[in-house]
Parts: structure tokens; C-alpha cells; sequence
């Protein structure tokens, strides 16, 4: 068997310890990621964090790539050799697991609200609307040849730590 390699981007915040802790990307895997030959990568910020530390304590093989959403470098050497992506932040990848061949990228969204409020300015959340909009770009994309899903959570109401 082939090891897959799996770049989760957000790996060591609050939804992403999670996702490679317990391997929650539903449509690829259903339990613990490395216990099932899969690689794990993960894009921070600083790999010696304590949050790196306690993700490096679940998960004893994670690799890190150091590097932030924003640095078109890193995140080349974060999709380098993925076959699936799990993203947790805005747009700023979407481009870039095109060029890596990336077989299956998942998309971490929030619901769009807008019209449920009637676009009132004072409950507006930019973060929010932001996730959605890629989400319904999305959409619009075909399954091939990178299939794709996505994943609507809700505010976190805290951390793991």
C-alpha cells in the first residue's frame, strides 16, 4: 500500500487537531489518519508552539511545514507531494493545490447568514461571508480532476487546550 500524504492547513488550531487527530475528513477516512498509513503535514506558524507541542503529542509523526496561509512559498512546500488538503482559513490557497495534482481538497466553510439578518451591518461578519463565497464558488467547480467537498461548522466555543 501507498502512503497518502494529507496537508492539513490550520492542523494545530481548533478545528484542525480534530481533523488529524481523529481523521474527521468524512468522504476520505474514518478514524485516526496515521494509524491508517496516511502522512500527515501541517502548515504553522511556529512548529514549537505549544499547540504544536500538544498536536505533536497525539500525533508523534506529523510533520510540519513552517510557514504562514499567506506565503506563497510555503504553502508550495506545504501542497509539494499531498494527494488530500484540509483547509481551515480563507482563500488564500485555493490556487495553489491546482499545481500540486492535490486528488481530494476539503474546504472548511461557515454558513452565510446575510439574509437572515436582512444584511444588517451591525451583525455583520466578514470571516463568515468570506468562507461562504468560496464555498458557492466551489460549487461551481466540477468533480474532476480534483474532487472536492466541504465542511460547514459553527463558531468555536473553545479551544482544546
Amino acid at each position: 500500500m501507498t502512503t497518502k500524504t494529507i496537508l492539513v492547513i490550520g492542523g494545530n488550531g481548533a478545528q484542525g487537531v480534530p481533523v488529524v487527530q481523529g481523521g474527521i475528513l468524512l468522504p476520505l477516512i474514518s478514524t485516526g489518519l496515521s494509524q491508517h498509513g496516511y502522512h500527515v503535514r501541517v502548515l504553522s506558524s511556529n512548529e514549537n508552539s505549544e499547540h504544536s507541542k500538544k498536536l505533536r503529542d497525539i500525533v508523534p509523526n506529523v510533520q510540519f511545514v513552517t510557514g504562514r496561509p499567506t506565503d506563497e512559498t510555503a504553502l508550495h512546500s506545504a501542497f509539494a507531494g499531498v494527494d488530500y488538503a484540509f483547509v481551515n482559513l480563507n482563500s488564500f490557497s485555493l490556487g495553489i493545490k491546482n499545481e500540486f495534482r492535490v486528488k481530494h481538497y476539503v474546504w472548511s466553510s461557515l454558513d452565510h447568514y446575510a439574509l437572515e439578518t436582512k444584511f444588517d451591518d451591525a451583525l455583520r461578519c466578514g470571516h463568515y461571508y468570506g468562507k461562504d463565497h468560496v464555498r458557492r464558488w466551489m460549487s461551481c467547480l466540477p468533480q474532476s480532476p480534483m474532487k472536492w467537498s466541504v465542511v460547514c461548522t459553527g463558531p468555536y466555543y473553545q479551544r482544546y487546550d
